[in-house]
Parts: C-alpha cells; sequence; structure tokens
C-alpha cells in the first residue's frame, strides 16, 4: 500500500519543488530573474560558484566595485532591496567561498568592509538595517580568521587599516574578530602603531580608546588598560569594577579591592553589615559589575564570610535574584532550603510591591506571587510595564484573578499618566484580561469585569 503524502502539493515546501522538475523550475527561475534584479544577481552569483572559488571571487569583486562606484541617494523604496543585495554577498562570501577558499573570503570580507562608509552615506538608515549586515560582515570575518592562513604580522596590519579606514564601530568589530589571531609581537606592535593614529575625527577617540584597551587585554596588561580610562573614570563603580576585575584575573586580589574601594559610593559599607547603600549601587553604570568583581576579590582573599554577608545583603536589600541563588549555592542542603524559605518571607513583605513580584516571578515562586497581587494590588505600581507583564505571563495559566488584577495595575497606570503609546497599551491589556475573565469563578472583594471597566471610562 502506498503511502499518501503529507500535506497538500501545492504548499510551498522543498519536496514539491523538487517534483516539478529541473526544466520548469530552471523556467521559473528565468521568469523570476527578468522581474527582479536581485533575483537575477543570485542566479548569476550561484553559477559563478558552481564554477568555481576565483571566478565567484571575480564576480564578487565586480558587484562591489559597482556599489561603491555608485553617488547617488537610495531611494527609500529601494532600501529593502539593498539590504538583500549586500546581504547576498555577504552570505556568498562567509559562506560558499569561504568553505571552498578561506584565503580568498577573508581578502573579500575586508573589502566588503571598505565600502561601508560610502554605502552608508548614501542611505538613510533610521533602521540599522544596511549597518548590521556590516555588522555581521565584521563578524564573519573573525570566524574566518583562523582557517585564513594570514601570518600574525598581515593581520596586524590588516587590523591596522581598519581602524584607520572604516567606520568606527565596524572597525572595532574587525579588531574584535581578528585579535585572537595576533601573537605577543603583533600585539605589540599594534598597539604603537594605534597610539600614533590621529585621534581627531568623527568618533575616533571613542573607537581608539576601546581598540587600546582590547589590545591591552591581549597583552595582558591591566595597567595598560588603566591608563586609557581617566582619574574620574577610576573614582567610579564603572571603572573600579573594569580594572578590578582585570586585577583579579592577573591573580592580584589585594590591589583589585584597593582600587575597587576606591570607586565605591561613598554611602556603601565595605564591612558587614554592608548596609543601605547596595540598592543605589545596583543602579548605578557599572554597579553589578563592581559588586560582582568586590564578592570575586574577598573570595579570593578567604574573606568568605564576608563574602556571603554581602551576598545576602544584596538580596535583602535590593531583591537581587542573582544574589540569592550565588548565596544559596554555598550553604549545605538544609542550610539552603531554610534559607530560601526566609528569602522568600522577606520577599512577600518587601516595601517595594513591584520589585517583590518581580523577584518572586523571576525565582519562580508563581503561588507566592499570585498571594502578594491579592493581598497588595493596590501597591502595584503599574507603570513598569515590563514588569509587570513579564508577571501578568507567569500567572495567567494558573492565577486567572491574580494575573487579571497585574493587568488591570497596567491599565490603571496607563491612563493616568497618558504616555504616548497609551491608548494600544490599554487596548492589549484588556483584550488579553478578556480572555481570563472566564476562567475566574469567584471575584471575591475585587471589582467585577463591568464594574472596573466603568471605573476605567471615568478615568478617561
Amino acid at each position: 500500500m502506498v503511502a499518501k503524502p503529507r500535506g497538500s502539493r501545492r504548499t510551498l515546501t522543498h519536496a514539491n519543488l523538487v517534483a516539478l522538475g529541473a526544466e520548469r523550475l530552471a523556467d521559473l527561475a528565468m521568469e523570476l530573474a527578468e522581474e527582479q534584479p536581485v533575483v537575477k544577481r543570485r542566479l548569476r552569483l550561484e553559477l559563478a560558484a558552481a564554477a568555481g572559488p576565483d571566478v565567484l571571487a571575480g564576480e564578487i569583486d565586480k558587484a562591489l566595485a559597482t556599489m561603491a562606484s555608485r553617488r547617488g541617494r537610495v531611494p527609500w523604496r529601494k532600501y529593502k532591496a539593498l539590504v538583500l543585495d549586500l546581504d547576498l554577498q555577504r552570505r556568498l562570501i562567509a559562506g560558499q567561498l569561504a568553505k571552498a577558499s578561506p584565503a580568498l573570503a577573508f581578502d573579500l570580507l575586508g573589502r566588503f568592509l571598505g565600502i561601508a562608509e560610502d554605502v552608508l552615506d548614501r542611505v538613510n538608515d533610521a533602521r540599522g538595517e544596511v549597518a548590521g549586515v556590516f555588522e555581521a560582515a565584521a563578524e564573519d570575518l573573525g570566524h574566518l580568521a583562523p582557517t585564513a592562513g594570514v601570518a600574525p604580522p598581515a593581520m596586524a596590519q590588516f587590523a591596522l587599516k581598519a581602524l584607520r579606514d572604516l567606520v568606527p564601530r565596524l572597525a572595532v568589530a574587525v579588531l574584535a574578530g581578528v585579535i585572537q589571531g595576533l601573537d605577543p609581537p603583533a600585539v605589540a606592535w599594534l598597539r604603537q602603531a594605534v597610539a600614533e593614529l590621529d585621534p581627531r575625527g568623527p568618533g575616533a577617540r571613542t573607537h581608539l580608546r576601546l581598540a587600546s584597551q582590547m589590545l591591552a587585554d591581549a597583552a595582558g596588561d591591566v595597567a595598560g588598560y588603566a591608563a586609557t580610562l581617566s582619574d574620574r573614570e577610576t573614582a567610579t563603580p564603572w571603572g573600579a569594577a573594569q580594572i578590578g576585575a582585570r586585577l583579579l584575573t592577573a591573580g592580584q586580589p589585594e590591589e583589585a579591592l584597593r582600587v575597587l574601594e576606591t570607586g565605591a559610593p561613598s554611602n556603601l559599607r565595605l564591612e558587614p553589615p554592608f548596609g543601605k547603600g547596595l540598592p543605589p549601587l545596583l543602579r548605578l553604570p557599572g554597579g553589578p559589575e563592581w559588586l560582582a568583581a568586590y564578592e570575586a576579590g574577598l573570595e579570593a582573599l578567604g574573606r568568605k564570610d564576608d563574602a556571603q554577608a554581602l551576598r545576602w545583603a544584596a538580596f535583602e536589600t535590593a531583591l537581587s535574584p542573582t544574589h540569592l541563588r550565588a548565596y544559596l549555592k554555598r550553604l549545605s542542603d538544609f542550610d539552603d532550603v531554610v534559607a530560601e524559605d526566609r528569602a522568600l518571607a522577606l520577599a512577600i513583605d518587601f516595601p517595594d510591591a513591584a520589585q517583590a513580584l518581580d523577584f518572586l516571578t523571576i525565582w519562580p515562586a508563581v503561588n507566592l506571587a499570585a498571594r502578594l497581587v491579592l493581598a497588595r494590588s493596590a501597591q502595584l505600581d503599574g507603570g513598569r510595564v515590563e514588569v509587570m507583564e513579564r508577571a501578568a505571563q507567569a500567572l495567567e495559566a494558573r492565577h486567572p484573578l491574580a494575573a487579571t488584577l497585574v493587568r488591570r495595575a497596567i491599565i490603571e497606570a496607563a491612563v493616568r499618566g497618558r504616555p504616548p503609546e497609551w491608548r494600544d497599551l490599554v487596548k492589549h491589556q484588556a483584550a488579553a484580561n478578556e480572555s481570563l475573565e472566564g476562567q475566574i469563578a469567584d471575584w471575591g472583594e475585587v471589582d467585577p469585569p463591568a464594574r472596573f471597566r466603568e471605573r476605567v471610562r471615568r478615568m478617561v
């Protein structure tokens, strides 16, 4: 008995297209090629690929030269076609050509990146899709570097040319990709060459500093990295965390803690009990990184009890799931259960109800999250939409009433605050609640849907 084919023969699948036969598919491809230039170019390049890597490389090289020679602005109607065309070139270089000849592909990717500035100057890339293609090419270059057979000195020359010629973010992306292929002499040479580049020009100072930092890290030179930061930066949690983490990697925990303490906020206690300076610290740029480095420094110096006290304080004052997990991980099997129960009890009564709900959602402790919502729904800050949406989605399967109250908090905050998207926000949350209302048999003391909608109408 012959099995019936699954699905319709009209469905667009690989098997159904193969069944049409090569001649019919060739006819269709020719028709599409006449109608769509991108398809025509793709077919020409596929034929070139079948002829060999040199032929394919020649065709791509001609296409890149044509793109580089154009001078007019790209109209918005041709924006999508440009993105598709650029990405076609990139994928062929990083795919078929790279498999056949990594060295040729590496060279062509360099030339592909070389046209980036000209192309970006001719297009309104508000969506970032054109820049995204070039950034993907820089990433491809990094993947290809180990197999391209380029000697470290030549790789350093290539990176220097990128830093001189490419737009800043692409130049840094290229360096990040090829830096693993540099040996110590090549790193030293490139560091000196970068130091001699002219830092003037749009974005140059920033991207050359990033390059100097990356090369200092490649050389294992913590002092060299630190020299790229200003005194003001090293006195911040962010700057101190950058240097402190590197000193720890270099096996210098005492020096790391000294730097970290220099960059600690003035209201933060640096010994148990660590106090209330932790929540503001976690909101500062580099604050979480500072705390992670300080914990690691305490551990490295054998101050394990102090490190545990810091983790508990970070949880107790800011409900940090990361620090609670790290704290529990270092306890025995029985002690960790007791400590987790203590932590969850603390979360239920935490002053910031929205932050408590977010912690219980992420942990996860969904039953306790529902309990918190039912007890403290009036305290929920519906303006924190991302937090509230995450909680509503976690609750709706088993706790529809709690999920409804969370979405109502979002609706009421939107109507009161009137953010630009408030009408769309209200419609989305109301529609989600309608699907939940049929699952709720007992509203208890909670306003039923009709009464809540009337209240919202009065607010509007």
